[in-house]
């Protein structure tokens, strides 16, 4: 994912999902599916509203879930509201040489000890 990027997770209303589905892949990029009624989109920054816009889309969270939304769902759903909700309280994780080709200087490439060829 772009360091611009957003995820936000999507709620469809239950009438019409595969339709408002559609459309939301029409526009955005789908990562996941919990559910027909349950998504995890990708947007750019400010596109939250766009996304919440699209017709059968009933709601966008991009971190804070309502309780009330967790009335609506089964107990998968929920499950992975919460570990999606989980997901995005984290904070980066910052190892060292992140970014960086596999044989950047100070680091060593992988490699294959002498004891592990067959």
């Amino acid at each position: 994912m772009d360091k611009e990027e957003l995820e936000v997770l999507v709620y469809l209303q239950e009438d019409g999902a595969e339709q408002a589905l559609e459309r939301l892949r029409a526009h955005f990029a789908v990562t996941q599916m919990a559910s027909r009624q349950l998504a995890v989109v990708r947007v750019a920054p400010g596109q939250e509203g766009e996304v919440q816009s699209l017709e059968g889309v009933q709601g966008v969270f991009e971190r804070i879930i309502p309780e009330n939304l967790f009335t609506h769902l089964n107990f998968s759903e929920s499950l992975f509201v919460k570990a999606w909700n989980l997901r995005q309280q984290e904070k980066p994780k910052e190892r060292p040489g992140e970014g960086l080709d596999w044989d950047a200087e100070g680091f060593e490439p992988p490699g294959i000890s002498d004891g592990d060829w067959f």
